[in-house]
C-alpha cells in the first residue's frame, strides 16, 4: 500500500510519496541578504550548511505548474 505526505500551500492540497521525502524539520530563521533578486528570500543555517532560500512563486512555479513567458507547462 502506498503512503503519501499531504500538505497545503495557498489553500491548495498536495500529496507526495513518502519515498520522495528525505526529512521534515521545523523552519529556521531566514536572514535577508542585500542586493539579491526578488525571488531570493535570504539564507538559513541547516545542519552545518548555509542554504539559499528561494520563493518558488517568484521563480514561476505556481500550483505545480511551471510558468514561462511563452506559456504554461
Amino acid at each position: 500500500m502506498a503512503k503519501f505526505l499531504e500538505f497545503m500551500l495557498e489553500n491548495q492540497d498536495y500529496a507526495i510519496s513518502v519515498n520522495s521525502v528525505c526529512n521534515i524539520s521545523q523552519p529556521n530563521k531566514i536572514f535577508r541578504v542585500p542586493h539579491t533578486p526578488d525571488f531570493v528570500l535570504g539564507v538559513t543555517h541547516y545542519r552545518g550548511y548555509i542554504l539559499t532560500v528561494i520563493d518558488l512563486k517568484c521563480r514561476g512555479v505556481v500550483y505545480g505548474r511551471i510558468i514561462k513567458l511563452d506559456g504554461i507547462y
